[in-house]
């Protein structure tokens, strides 16, 4: 069998793989067909599908990875530059986990793919993952991808040098160091500046709760009902004493906290402050 017709053949059997139960082989969708091609490198045939109407972001049924997260975590750069020519989304996520292709990429140590997508997604929170894979991976390379974004906080990029710091990542550290990171270091906050974002907050759709609370002179956050102890670095960013994770920033408005911003490892929850009742 010569290449080519392997190449379709495989194609087909990997689209039944990934189709509907029951669905034929040889009725499997375009879009199916297209991710079984991703699979298995057919680029003649991805590209073919697509200028005939399959979905760019066409998606498996089984947790909705694209075409463009297969790509990219199997460090396929040609493919990838392709389904990026054709529009395809670098921020559609898994229902595992809500990874994007980008995340797939950097976890699985693909630099070249990394900046491709890099270079089509805006947010801070694409190169933080970067930039945390490269530190957990202690690859510098993948590290230098997100360096040069320069979309890291400095908050971020003291985190990264900590996390490298303690895990014995010399070559790591050094790189941060480089970069202007410095080691996280709590501040002394007067309790009025702390008693301002004492108080409950609420996600927009009210399915998580935060209680903030100060005992003994010092914040403390219950976040759905798991209180943790947290330390200033500024005055309206605290982290959980001890660990990397979760982190408040406070948005402060007439002097009160108005809302915060939980993040934990890869994500970030806003939480509104929930109005006081009036009094009787």
């Amino acid at each position: 069998m010569k290449g080519a017709e392997f190449a379709g053949v495989l194609t087909l059997y990997v689209a039944a793989a990934i189709a509907a139960p029951g669905q034929e082989v040889w009725t499997a969708s375009p879009d199916d067909v297209l991710l079984g091609a991703v699979l298995v490198r057919d680029r003649a045939n991805v590209e073919r599908l697509l200028a005939q109407g399959a979905s760019v972001n066409a998606k498996n049924k089984e947790n909705d990875r694209t075409a463009l997260y297969f790509a990219a975590e199997m460090g396929d750069r040609p493919m990838v530059e392709l389904l990026l020519q054709y529009g395809a989304d670098v921020g559609a996520k898994d229902k595992l986990h809500g990874e994007r292709p980008i995340g797939a990429a950097s976890r699985s140590g693909h630099v070249d793919v990394v900046k491709l997508l890099l270079a089509k997604d805006p947010d801070s929170d694409a190169a933080d993952r970067v930039a945390w894979n490269g530190v957990f991976q202690r690859n510098v390379p993948m590290l230098d991808a997100a360096l040069e974004t320069r979309r890291l906080s400095p908050e971020t990029l003291s985190f990264l040098l900590d996390e490298a710091e303690r895990g014995g990542a010399t070559d790591v550290a050094d790189r941060l160091k480089k970069a202007g990171a410095v080691p996280p270091k709590p501040i002394k906050l007067p309790e009025p500046d702390l008693a301002r974002l004492v108080g409950s907050y609420r996600t927009d759709d009210q399915a998580r709760s935060l209680v903030v609370t100060l005992v003994d002179g010092g914040l403390v956050g219950a976040l759905d009902g798991t209180s943790h102890a947290f330390v200033p670095l500024d005055p309206t960013f605290f982290v959980r004493e001890g660990h990397r994770f979760p982190t408040l920033r406070f948005e402060v408005r007439d002097d009160a906290a108005a809302a915060v911003t939980v993040r934990g490892e890869g994500e970030w929850t806003r939480f509104a402050r929930v109005a006081k009742s009036p009094a009787p």
